[in-house]
């Protein structure tokens, strides 16, 4: 793990902190994050602010009695849509392949994967949500210039591997199911 508050249940609402094992999710909706007749994902599935803000929302995807199943979590994000935006992708990686980028010549940690269960700002919860957040060490660069290079690079990282081959991609279809 990157943060030492990546070892403590950050929620009550916890099954406990995230481990390098598990799948971390996130939806991808068109039009703002990519084409689904095409599959084109943007880099704007990862939102820079979001991520700024150590407030990126991700899922835990089922491992071992932890997290929900691909099926559960369309419904979850298709219970709520936004105004025209409609799912049409979900990304996942391992926990461990995000806590593996690096930025600096030093290669030092960039991420952390929280187990925060805020899924909004009015108090809703979730026990499978989590946030994917910077590391302290990279946190203070950023809040010195949010435009640092380190951070931009962090986020470009990031983004690739959720569009990646190395990221496991499960299709949405018209209907909201896998």
């Amino acid at each position: 793990m990157n943060c030492a508050r990546e070892e403590v249940t950050q929620d009550p609402h916890s099954p406990g902190p995230v481990r390098n094992v598990e799948r971390i999710a996130r939806g991808a909706y068109s039009p703002n994050h990519g084409n689904p007749r095409t599959g084109n994902i943007k880099p704007s599935v990862i939102p820079r602010n979001d991520l700024l803000e150590d407030r990126l929302s991700v899922w835990r995807l089922e491992h071992e009695g932890v997290g929900v199943s691909p099926a559960d979590l369309i419904n979850i994000l298709n219970a709520n849509p936004e105004e025209n935006k409609t799912l049409f992708m979900l990304l996942w990686a391992t926990a461990k392949s995000i806590r593996e980028i690096k930025y600096s010549e030093q290669n030092l940690a960039a991420l952390c994967v929280l187990d925060e269960c805020d899924t909004d700002f009015e108090g809703g919860k979730h026990s499978a949500h989590a946030h994917i957040a910077l590391t302290t060490t990279l946190k203070a660069l950023t809040e010195a210039s949010p435009d640092a290079e380190d951070f931009v690079q962090v986020w470009r990282d990031l983004s690739l591997l959720m569009r990646s081959d190395k990221a496991r991609q499960i299709a949405v279809d018209a209907a909201g199911t896998a």
